[in-house]
């Protein structure tokens, strides 16, 4: 199942990359990527019955998450962040501290 999350769900089938190192690359990244997904998930504990789950009459036994019920949730989590307005990034940086003034003798 692995593989084929990496490849559906995270697009490692249709990637872009063509140079030798890119293509080294991508692979480690999706990876990352995967894992990075989960082990947020796992910090998060959520509650099944709290994650708003589509209902799928087609599974009515089924009790576990996957994969892509994780990245919908990282989706509508990040979706619902206003984390890219640009004056919430520069109001958060710290302010340089202020230089002295030389001295007119």
């Amino acid at each position: 199942m692995l593989f084929r999350d990496l490849k559906q769900l995270l697009g490692f089938a249709s990637s872009r990359a063509r140079s030798p190192l890119a293509v080294l690359r991508t692979a480690p990244w999706v990876g990352v990527c995967y894992t990075l997904l989960v082990l947020w998930y796992m910090e998060l504990g959520w509650d099944t019955s709290r994650m708003g789950l589509p209902l799928r009459p087609w599974y009515r036994t089924k009790c576990t998450v996957s994969f892509a019920d994780i990245l919908r949730l990282a989706q509508r989590t990040l979706a619902s962040v206003d984390w890219v307005d640009p004056r919430l990034l520069l109001a958060q940086l710290p302010q340089p501290p202020s230089r002295p003034q030389p001295r007119v003798a």
